[in-house]
């Protein structure tokens, strides 16, 4: 099955408690910053991420000196108590600038380029029609692009998860 929103939901079962998998976690968090500079050639950060975990619960993104925030996958997750240890549910997933980008601009976009193609093209301009042809087949770039950002952020998820599964397990 084809998910529109990417998403990547799994389950750690770890032997620590729940205070010190947060305790853990708080080693690789720092607390969240509105804005925040980063430079490729800046020195890294203290921690990796940032974000919060308190009361069970954590948020977080990773810091990345490359990329800009809203590329970047959320995790979110909540830490339940075990008989022996801990289990931590997680989900990661896309941040609400590239939902919102993934659903709304590919839609916009094909549509209006359909709309605009199809009036060039029923014009007597050659050059009109020229135009058309490359706002019909726009939408592929579009799907293309949609492509790309989806298996960045694939990449993204799976050094989350492995960041995640290495700490605990």
């Amino acid at each position: 099955m084809f998910k529109i929103l990417p998403s990547e939901k799994f389950t750690i079962k770890t032997y620590l408690r729940p205070d010190r998998v947060a305790d853990k976690l708080l080693n690789y968090v720092e607390p969240y910053q509105l804005i925040r500079f980063s430079f490729p050639f800046a020195p890294p950060p203290d921690k990796p991420y940032e974000g919060s975990v308190e009361n069970g619960f954590f948020r977080m993104q990773r810091i990345s000196r490359y990329k800009k925030r809203n590329n970047l996958p959320t995790i979110e997750g909540q830490i339940s108590p075990e008989e022996r240890g801990s289990v931590i549910d997680v989900i990661i997933k896309p941040n609400k600038f590239l939902n919102f980008f993934m659903l709304v601009f590919p839609l916009f976009y094909t549509s209006m380029a359909l709309v605009v193609g199809f009036s060039l093209w029923q014009s007597n301009d050659n050059g009109a029609r020229n135009i058309s042809m490359f706002l019909l087949f726009s939408p592929l770039w579009t799907l293309l692009g949609c492509f790309v950002v989806f298996q960045s952020f694939k990449s993204d998820v799976k050094k989350d998860k492995n960041f995640l599964l290495e700490i605990f397990e």
